[in-house]
């Protein structure tokens, strides 16, 4: 998905996606492992 439809759809009032899935400062668990993106806006789950 691209990231506007990704942010678009979540509750968060973050404006990127990193900060989506940081708390505290630090990125969740999944971030480059779990969730990968191409460097041009489009996310997806890897597993």
């Amino acid at each position: 998905m691209h990231k506007s439809e990704i942010l678009s759809q979540s509750k968060s009032k973050q404006e990127s996606m990193s900060g989506v899935f940081r708390k505290k400062g630090k990125y969740n668990s999944a971030w480059g492992e779990v969730i990968k993106n191409d460097k041009k806006g489009l996310y997806w789950l890897e597993y």
